[in-house]
């Protein structure tokens, strides 16, 4: 368990990125600019050596640090490390720069989390106007159980969300939950449950949080004509706007996904094909 306040101006932060790191606690207030490669991973496995380690900064006051090749991790892929909790607190801002990876929880491990509470601000989007990093919630094999929550906090110029897609039936109960004010905005594509055996899935906004959509597609399941995706798999939106200018999918290659409206919820397609409920069979002769 830790707790304080970091500066990590210009810096990757990664936690739970060694080969020994799981059942990890941090409480902390953090701010960054976003360097060229800032970006935030929490519990990721990669092959190559954590950049930095969230648990070997030091405590700082608002000076300003030596610009370095920034990024977030918590557990890295190859390790299948897990089990970490990153709390943090209010009126904390985290920048992602334009060469980062999305922001991630979850990358090839298991029961990490992450709560983002109300004031904190993750700006996804430093990188010149083009489409943001993106929220990536166990979107790779062999990550499960991994929970971003966002209580209160915004994450502005986003860009691609992703909540369980890795293959093999190993992208299993993933879930991103806003609630409490919190706010989603400048999605320019939303999958839940985008491979084969990417099962129960969620993504529920609820209790005043809101979520906008404002480009791209829908894939619930597969996300693709002739794709697979994963089953059982639902999403729960209210106060929320998807539009959509790309072909959608709900349940194609896949069994019972949901998708449902709440009150203050509109989804506009944009003349654009929604497909529910879909088997791709091969041409015959």
């Amino acid at each position: 368990m830790g707790s304080g306040y970091w500066n990590v101006l210009n810096n990757n932060i990664q936690y739970g990125s060694t080969v020994a790191s799981s059942n990890n606690t941090l409480i902390v207030n953090i701010f960054t600019n976003g360097g060229n490669q800032s970006g935030m991973w929490i519990g990721a496995v990669s092959a190559a050596p954590a950049v930095t380690s969230i648990r070997s900064l030091r405590p700082t006051p608002a000076a300003v640090s030596t610009p370095r090749q920034p990024t977030f991790t918590l557990a890295p892929p190859s390790r299948r490390r897990g089990n970490n909790t990153l709390v943090i607190l209010s009126n904390s801002v985290f920048a992602l720069g334009p060469d980062s990876i999305p922001l991630t929880v979850g990358r090839s491990s298991t029961n990490n989390t992450l709560s983002l509470l109300a004031g904190t601000v993750v700006n996804a989007g430093l990188n010149g106007g083009a489409a943001g990093q993106g929220l990536k919630i166990g979107g790779f094999d062999n990550s499960a159980t991994n929970v971003l929550l966002l209580n209160g906090a915004l994450v502005t110029n986003t860009g691609p969300v992703t909540v369980g897609s890795g293959s093999g039936g190993s992208s299993v109960g993933n879930q991103l939950l806003i609630y409490n004010g919190a706010i989603v905005s400048n999605v320019n594509a939303l999958t839940v449950g985008g491979a084969f055996g990417a099962n129960y899935n969620n993504l529920f906004v609820t209790n005043g949080g809101k979520f906008y959509q404002n480009s791209g597609a829908v894939g619930i399941g597969a996300t693709t004509a002739g794709g697979t995706g994963g089953g059982n798999n639902t999403v729960l939106l209210s106060n929320s706007v998807l539009v959509a200018n790309a072909a959608s999918y709900i349940g194609v290659g896949s069994s019972n996904n949901s998708v449902t409206l709440l009150p203050n919820t509109t989804w506009n397609q944009g003349n654009t094909a929604l497909t529910i409920g879909s088997v791709h069979r091969p041409a015959t002769t």
